[in-house]
């Protein structure tokens, strides 16, 4: 998986136009090696979209694993039945401090109910 990675945005609306001005420009985007997934309902993943720089007790368990290497990054995908995957790395922190929208909607369109 590939997606393009923004820095300290409030919320999803601005990583998305970060995203597509970084394009425009002709920025590659990082790999990324998923490294845990965290299933939100939607009203949390609408919260979680809303505000990104609020801490998340839920990304505590990856704030050391979730970050940027020589290759890319490692990223814990959060998701909700229906809704896109958005990639974090926390480097240290327990809010997404990196956030990415998947390079494609292959990519991003992850989550199926079983």
């Amino acid at each position: 998986m590939k997606g393009y990675f923004t820095r300290k945005l409030m919320n999803i609306e601005e990583v998305k136009a970060a995203i597509g001005e970084g394009r425009r420009q002709g920025l590659e985007p990082a790999e990324i090696e998923t490294i845990g997934r965290i299933v939100l309902t939607l009203d949390e993943y609408i919260a979680f979209c809303d505000e990104l720089l609020r801490d998340r007790d839920f990304l505590s368990p990856y704030t050391d694993e979730a970050v940027f290497t020589e290759n890319g990054a490692k990223a814990v995908l959060v998701g909700a039945p229906g809704q896109h995957w958005v990639a974090v790395t926390c480097e240290g922190f327990s809010y997404p401090r990196y956030v990415a929208w998947p390079f494609t909607e292959e990519d991003a369109f992850l989550y199926d109910e079983e």
